[in-house]
C-alpha cells in the first residue's frame, strides 16, 4: 500500500505546485456516522499529523494500518503536510471512507488554479 502512496503522491507533487494553484487545502467530509478533516499544504517537511489510530481498524478484510502506511508514503512522495483529524466516528470502514473522502477535497482545492 505505501507503493501506491508513493505513486499517487508522485503524480500530485507537480500539479500540487503547478504556476497558478493554491497549494494547500482542507476539507470535512462524512461517511454515515464519521466525519473527517484534512488539510494539507504544500512543504518542504512533508510529514503527516493524525489523531486517528489506525492500527487496529478492519475496513473490507484489510488491516486498516495499510491507510496509515499509505498516507504517510503519500504524504513525503507529494511534499505535503498532512493533517488528519477525526471529528467523529467509531466504524473503521466509515472512518476510512470519510478520511479518503476528505483527502480527495482537500487536494481538488489544492489543485485548482487561483
Amino acid at each position: 500500500m505505501a507503493d501506491a502512496g508513493t505513486e499517487l503522491g508522485d503524480a500530485f507533487a507537480g500539479l500540487l505546485r503547478a504556476e497558478g494553484a493554491w497549494g494547500h487545502g482542507s476539507a470535512f467530509l462524512p461517511a454515515d456516522e464519521a466525519l473527517a478533516q484534512v488539510a494539507l499544504e504544500v512543504s518542504d517537511r512533508p510529514l503527516v499529523a493524525s489523531n486517528v489510530d489506525l492500527t487496529e481498524a478492519r475496513a473490507g478484510g484489510l488491516r486498516s494500518d495499510l491507510a496509515a502506511s499509505f498516507l504517510e508514503a503519500f504524504a513525503q512522495a507529494a511534499g505535503v503536510t498532512l493533517h488528519v483529524r477525526l471529528i467523529e466516528g467509531e466504524d473503521s470502514q466509515h472512518v476510512l471512507e470519510a478520511i479518503f473522502k476528505a483527502l480527495g477535497g482537500a487536494l481538488a482545492q489544492a489543485t485548482a488554479r487561483t
